[in-house]
């Protein structure tokens, strides 16, 4: 959100769509540990490339 009014707000770019990989919370099923900070990293500002979302031509490419 920070990223996108900054957007709005002052025209600076949004980074390159991209996965961002999350750390899975563990625990068992229906009994999770709360998420926390930890398991959300930040969106890189240039990501690499193994983890951008491109569309090229007609051809959506998602990284695993």
């Amino acid at each position: 959100m920070d990223l996108m009014y900054r957007h709005l707000k002052d025209g600076r770019g949004l980074p390159p769509s991209q996965v961002v990989h999350t750390i899975p919370r563990g625990g068992v099923p229906g009994q999770a540990p709360e998420i926390t900070a930890g398991n959300l990293p930040p969106i890189a500002l240039a990501p690499a490339e193994a983890d951008r979302i491109t569309f090229i031509a007609d051809t959506l490419t998602v990284p695993e």
